[in-house]
């Protein structure tokens, strides 16, 4: 039970408990670096005394990767910008929790509570959302919020858990045909309608579509297929609105690639904004504090509208290097291309997704939610690889300390 309130903790600290209005960005730091401290005692604590058998930590090469280039990158924030070591130590404080993973396979939770996890965690997310756009302009939850495309967008932390939970529903309820996972799965999609995000809810209606034809426990996929799309049809006409605003930026946008913001912001990092060649290799590092140089990136956002947390991988190259970049490509490709057994199977998808946003958004491995959440999926794949080797495979599950 003390295990699982551990994660639980983890998980809620990584989104700043979901980030009240009292918690600002300074206080988000702090309960970042107590929760990568209560991670790092704990490790040290089990290390010394759990003498117990561990499932192998698979991902230990391409972490080690990412821990290298990060430390690269300290060195581009001071021959590049100035920047003092013990400021850029702070910035990059979403990258320590990829400790959590060595946790996690500490505490050996069990994949079941895990996976639950997702489902509730998601479940309050989609509350909290709504409450705070149905309290629009009063500001309850959240780091911004701003009306855009006919809806209220509003930035909470979450959002990637509940893509997670959104295809663990999806599959649940492929396999099983309980109409109980349905609630919760139209719950999120009509959340990710209110986000107005294309580049959320695109990928996740072509993903769900394509999972629904590779199902082995569909029979008629036709008729899955044609309730699926009688489902989707009230949920336009209810968002129409939104969906129209949508499709008119689509359009917009389409007129002239060069003149789309993401666009921009690319070619501005990759040609206007990188001291040279060195750049690429070393980073520029992350910024933080009032240094010159988190100043200077904090104007290109604001003026300009050049968001590093908006052009996905590009945005963790210019911070991190070329290396953080083919260890996050190749972290991608090896969980997409595993077998995994039912139980797992929504892992490939919820990567799949991943490859469709890679070139925006934030990502994964660049906030301290999306590398929580990536460590929880690395221990799942662990566990399926475990249960598919050395336990029976009809009961395996990893015994509880």
């Amino acid at each position: 039970m003390l295990k699982n309130f551990i994660v639980i903790i983890v998980v809620l600290g990584s989104m700043a408990f979901f980030q009240p209005v009292f918690i600002d960005r300074q206080m988000t730091g702090i309960i970042h670096m107590g929760i990568i401290a209560l991670i790092s005692i704990l490790l040290l604590l089990y290390s010394v005394y759990d003498t117990s058998k561990k499932i192998r930590a698979t991902f230990t090469f391409e972490i080690v990767l990412l821990f290298f280039a990060v430390g690269l990158s300290m060195i581009g924030a001071y021959i590049f910008h100035y920047q003092d070591f013990h400021i850029t130590l702070l910035a990059q404080r979403a990258i320590y929790f990829f400790l959590f993973y060595y946790l996690l396979h500490q505490l050996k939770p069990n994949p079941r509570f895990l996976i639950r996890l997702f489902i509730a965690i998601s479940i309050l997310w989609a509350i909290l959302y709504i409450i705070q756009w149905i309290a629009y302009p009063t500001h309850l939850f959240g780091d911004q919020m701003f009306k855009d495309r006919n809806t209220i967008r509003i930035f909470l932390p979450g959002v990637t858990y509940s893509v997670v939970a959104y295809f663990i529903c999806l599959f649940k309820f492929l396999q099983t045909n309980h109409y109980k996972y349905l609630p919760p799965l139209f719950l999120l999609l009509m959340v990710f309608v209110l986000l107005g995000t294309r580049q959320l809810l695109g990928p996740t209606l072509l993903i769900t579509i394509l999972a629904v034809i590779q199902s082995k426990k569909v029979h008629s996929k036709f008729a899955i297929a044609l309730l699926g799309l009688a489902s989707l049809i009230p949920i336009y006409f209810i968002f129409q609105d939104i969906f129209n605003a949508m499709i008119d930026v689509t359009r917009q946008q389409s007129i002239s690639v060069t003149e789309n913001i993401r666009f921009k912001a690319v070619s501005f990092y990759l040609y206007r904004f990188s001291p040279g060649k060195l750049s690429f290799i070393l980073g520029n590092g992350a910024y933080g504090g009032h240094s010159s140089y988190s100043i200077m990136m904090d104007s290109y956002s604001k003026v300009f509208g050049y968001y590093l947390s908006d052009i996905g991988i590009i945005g963790e190259f210019i911070l991190y290097g070329i290396i953080f970049a083919i260890a996050e490509l190749i972290i991608l490709f090896k969980m997409a291309l595993i077998k995994y057994p039912e139980e797992f199977l929504f892992i490939k998808y919820v990567v799949y997704s991943m490859f469709f946003a890679i070139f925006v958004g934030s990502g994964a491995f660049g906030t301290a939610e999306g590398i929580v959440m990536m460590c929880i999926l690395f221990y799942l794949v662990d566990v399926s690889k475990w249960m598919k080797k050395d336990a029976p495979v009809a009961s395996a599950q990893p015994q509880q300390a």
